[in-house]
């Protein structure tokens, strides 16, 4: 529990800095729900809204590799992220 709460500060701090990039905001959601914590959690931990918590770990857990690594350099944004990530969901199921 602690690690937990350790984790959640650390987040939050990280968070309050302006440049902190999206795709590593949604590492560290999916990581902190991993762990156990909610999605309501994390929002209220963070000061994040709900679902902007929820959006970033559903596309980091559905955006295939390729699709990470062109976020991550900004060749795609996170709307384009996240809807390729949603196509990514829809093809699993």
């Amino acid at each position: 529990a602690r690690a937990v709460a350790a984790r959640l500060v650390a987040l939050a701090e990280n968070l309050a800095r302006a440049d902190m990039h999206p795709l590593d905001e949604c590492r560290e959601f999916a990581a902190a729900e991993d762990l156990g914590t909610t999605a309501p959690e994390i929002a209220k931990a963070t000061g994040a809204h709900l679902r902007n918590v929820q959006r970033r770990i559903k596309t980091w857990r559905d955006l295939p590799e390729d699709g990470k690594t062109a976020f991550a350099a900004d060749k795609i944004s996170f709307s384009q992220a996240h809807a390729i990530a949603q196509i990514a969901h829809e093809k699993t199921k």
